[in-house]
């Protein structure tokens, strides 16, 4: 049985997660036809910190958490360790998995340092993941891509930063 920290899945049907796509009543027919963990869009920790801050009610409209969704993954991007350390704080009170984006290659993402940009700066990465790993209560994975593209691929270099 596929198993993420202490959850336990039925099997290895996990809903990706997409931007624009990943709303509640997607979620729920994906886990109606099989999915043992869907996952919300993702979103960028500044985002949810400024939310939490000034409007809670907005950003718990955002998630749109059902229970019947459980567990559930809720995908984060960023670039600064201070952010992603509140965002990870606050996502303790809503996800059962916090996932963080180091693959993401839309151009306003990379112009933040963040997303695929870890792909190209492997080295970088244990400042990005730190955080979370110090201050989720919940099972941290992470998106990677091979690579910057097919001349540099740098999966191994990442992996070697993930043991923290």
């Amino acid at each position: 049985m596929p198993k993420i920290g202490n959850i336990n899945f039925e099997n290895p049907l996990v809903l990706a997660p997409m931007a624009a796509v990943n709303c509640s009543a997607f979620r729920l027919i994906c886990k109606e036809y099989g999915a043992s963990l869907v996952s919300t869009q993702m979103f960028h920790c500044n985002l949810i910190t400024e939310l939490c801050k000034n409007e809670k009610e907005r950003f718990e409209a955002m998630l749109g958490i059902n229970k019947e969704e459980r567990p559930l993954s809720i995908q984060i991007v960023g670039s600064d360790p201070q952010k992603i350390k509140e965002s990870a704080l606050i996502l303790n009170n809503y996800a059962d998995i916090i996932d963080f984006n180091l693959g993401c290659p839309e151009k306003v993402i990379l112009a933040n340092k963040a997303g695929a940009f870890f792909a190209k700066h492997p080295e970088q990465i244990p400042k990005v993941l730190k955080p979370i790993i110090e201050n989720s209560k919940k099972p941290v994975t992470a998106k990677i891509r091979l690579g910057w593209d097919d001349k540099s691929i740098t999966l191994f270099e990442q992996c070697r930063f993930y043991k923290i």
